[in-house]
């Protein structure tokens, strides 16, 4: 039901090294046939979220290409900003939104999402709660 736009894929994944991760990229089916993704470690500055949608080869889709309007750059920050923080709680193994549209007005939506939750041995809880 949402207008019709380009789609962006955003995410966090919890790495067992690095720890958690923040993924920025081409979304819809592009996600898969393309591979055009940034990544990060979480936590990140407002600027690093905000540099991320320049590293993608795909970029000028969503910086108004072809007269397409641009995806407002604050409030794609502050999703990524908002993943970050996400990544931080001890509860969440992995979320992801794909595809996350971006609107006419440059706003973005999410369209479908997945979150999933760690196990309670793998947050250092015990099984006795």
């Amino acid at each position: 039901m949402a207008p019709v736009g380009p789609e962006l894929i955003v995410g966090v994944r919890r790495d067992p090294v690095f720890g958690p991760v923040l993924a920025l990229g081409a979304g819809g089916t592009a996600a898969e046939i393309l591979g055009d993704v940034s990544l990060r470690l979480a936590p990140l500055s407002a600027d690093e979220a905000y540099a991320m949608l320049d590293e993608l080869t795909t970029r000028e889709m969503f910086l108004g290409a072809r007269g397409a309007t641009p995806v407002d750059r604050a409030r794609l920050t502050h999703v990524l900003l908002a993943l970050a923080s996400l990544a931080a709680e001890n509860t969440v193994a992995e979320c992801e939104i794909n595809p996350l549209r971006v609107l006419p007005d440059g706003d973005v939506v999410a369209l479908d999402a997945v979150l999933l939750l760690r196990d309670s041995r793998e947050q250092g809880g015990s099984d006795d709660a």
